[in-house]
């Protein structure tokens, strides 16, 4: 007796079931290493710009006597003239000819508002306005290293004083020089409180719906081709510009920029033990968590 067998064309119904659920398992194992993995990698091409930066700087204190320029100020003297800075004092176009790709200033952990404009409200958003693309990014300057004009004693109640002015100093590996932010720049202090939650840069008390008539920071001047920003961009307090820089942008830590030229991961917490300033007390009482920054690391 002659036995026919019939040739099989596919799987089964079965068969196709037990092979999709092969590979969602394996896709539900391998998707978290493959997202730390990624997140990983955006930490080191942070490190990386962080480190082009610390060459850009120095490349720019050579070419002016060792100095730094003036940053950001904002001081009425005693006889009533106000000394204001302009664009012409701000890194972003400062250094516009030391920097050839504009994507040097973001962190790729960090993300435009899905309005399209930029925004400094989450711990993971840029700084400044999509309209003027000089004016953005996601890294701030410590603004202690600012050379301010002689004639400017202090800047938003800062004491401009114990500014360092030069990279040129013993020590500056504790001294920041750039970091992870939510703004453009900040003079911090050892008595700054941090922000109550994440990506917050203003107290509570305050509106981050309006400009107040006196703001902390005025935004650079703008022709008139260019729009106005939305009203919540701008930093409105003048005190407590530490919670500028306390981020949690990769994995409840954020990358610094030392005036040494090395780049180092720390937590949140730890920012408040650096020497921004040549007088920065990092010895002082720290300030009491908030909630959000509970699990980060503490300083040692």
């Amino acid at each position: 007796m002659k036995i026919q067998f019939q040739n099989r064309k596919g799987f089964t119904l079965i068969e196709l079931l037990v092979v999709i659920s092969i590979i969602a398992l394996l896709l539900s194992i391998l998707m978290p290493a493959l997202g730390k993995v990624k997140k990983q990698a955006q930490r080191v091409v942070c490190m990386a710009n962080l480190s082009q930066w610390g060459l850009i700087f120095t490349l720019y204190t050579e070419d002016h006597d060792g100095h730094f320029f003036a940053g950001y100020y904002d001081y009425t003297d005693p006889n009533g003239v106000t000394h204001t800075s302009n664009d012409a004092d701000l890194w972003p176009y400062v250094l516009e000819s030391y920097y050839q790709s504009p994507q040097l200033k973001f962190c790729p952990s960090a993300r435009q508002s899905r309005s399209g404009r930029y925004r400094s409200r989450s711990a993971w958003s840029v700084w400044g306005d999509k309209v003027d693309e000089i004016f953005s990014g996601s890294y701030g300057l410590n603004g202690w290293v600012g050379n301010t004009p002689e004639e400017v004693v202090k800047t938003e109640g800062h004491d401009t004083a114990n500014s360092w002015r030069t990279m040129d100093f013993s020590n500056s590996g504790k001294t920041p020089l750039m970091a992870d932010a939510l703004w453009f720049t900040g003079r911090p202090e050892s008595t700054d409180l941090p922000p109550e939650r994440a990506g917050q840069l203003d107290m509570e008390s305050q509106s981050s719906n309006s400009k107040p008539s006196n703001p902390g920071i005025k935004p650079p001047s703008r022709v008139a081709s260019i729009p106005e920003p939305p009203d919540d961009m701008w930093p409105t307090d003048p005190s407590n510009h530490m919670r500028r820089f306390t981020v949690n942008r990769h994995d409840e830590k954020l990358n610094v920029l030392f005036m040494d030229g090395m780049i180092k991961t720390v937590s949140p917490k730890e920012l408040w033990r650096l020497k921004w300033h040549k007088n920065y007390d990092t010895s002082a009482p720290l300030p009491q968590w908030p909630e959000w920054m509970n699990s980060f690391k503490e300083p040692d």
